[in-house]
């Protein structure tokens, strides 16, 4: 089977290495298809994310790309979309939708930063984690419900640091519920294998409780490796589909040939 991987940065936003030199060791690794997500305009925080001021820059560069290796791979110019950011979804070839933050007044929390966590869980949450659980679930929900993107985005990296406990009943009940909006409103989800690959968790997004749901809920998955390297591309590749495999997936979702198609799993 012959991989694909949509969830990549490059250093229009906060990755390490040009568009050309990602996509260069996507052919390399003899993908099918592979595509470019670099952040969105995110107002909050313009410290990780490309500017708007970019983004014409951006799509000439993934065009010029997906002329010049046509014949190699299929090249695609996508763009993780934050809940906080707009965006014009026509411009691009597929979106990633992803919460980065929760809002408080006129405060923002970066939901995937150790120290942002415990910031809020102690201003706002007054020391309860589930209190950043309900707000950053509930931006995922509005995110579903009106943003056009197609994949959903790590849907449980506020676990990134373990400061929630994914056996907790009260946890679960509050992800499941936003987990089923994003169902509902036909996103693909990604397994995402980021986390791994920075030493902050030993499985994939999402946890094994959420993708039985997914799988029970006929739910269509895409693996993704939230790559920043060039050696996170093709990182952990075979692990995730054997994991897909185990929670009873026969098959993951590719983008080939311009549409979202149905790959069988090897």
């Amino acid at each position: 089977m012959r991989f694909s991987n949509l969830h990549t940065h490059s250093t229009f936003s906060d990755g390490d290495f040009s568009p050309e030199k990602m996509l260069q060791r996507a052919i390399a690794e003899n993908f099918v298809s592979y595509g470019l997500s670099d952040h969105s305009d995110t107002p909050c925080d313009q410290s990780y994310c490309m500017k708007k001021a970019q983004y014409a820059e951006y799509l000439a560069v993934c065009r010029e790309l997906k002329e010049k290796y046509a014949d190699r791979i299929e090249f695609y110019c996508g763009l993780e979309k934050d809940f906080f950011s707009e965006i014009d979804y026509e411009n691009f070839d597929y979106t990633i939708g992803s919460v980065h933050y929760v809002k408080c007044g006129n405060d923002f929390y970066a939901v995937d930063d150790r120290q942002s966590q415990a910031d809020f869980i102690a201003k706002e949450g007054r020391g309860d984690p589930l209190e950043l659980a309900k707000r950053y679930y509930a931006n995922v929900a509005e995110h579903a419900l009106k943003g056009k993107f197609n994949i959903q985005g790590h849907f449980d990296v506020i676990a990134k640091y373990g400061a929630f406990d994914d056996e907790n009943e009260a946890y679960r009940k509050v992800a499941l519920e936003a987990l089923d909006v994003v169902l509902e409103n036909g996103k693909l989800i990604e397994m995402n294998t980021g986390a791994i690959f920075r030493g902050n968790r030993t499985h994939p997004y999402p946890h094994e409780f959420f993708m039985r749901r997914i799988r029970e809920k006929g739910g269509r998955m895409v693996i993704n490796t939230d790559a920043h390297h060039v050696d996170a591309v093709n990182f952990f590749y075979p692990q995730a589909l054997a994991l897909c495999k185990q929670y009873g997936f026969s098959s993951v979702w590719q983008l080939r040939g311009g549409a979202f198609r149905e790959i069988p799993i090897e």
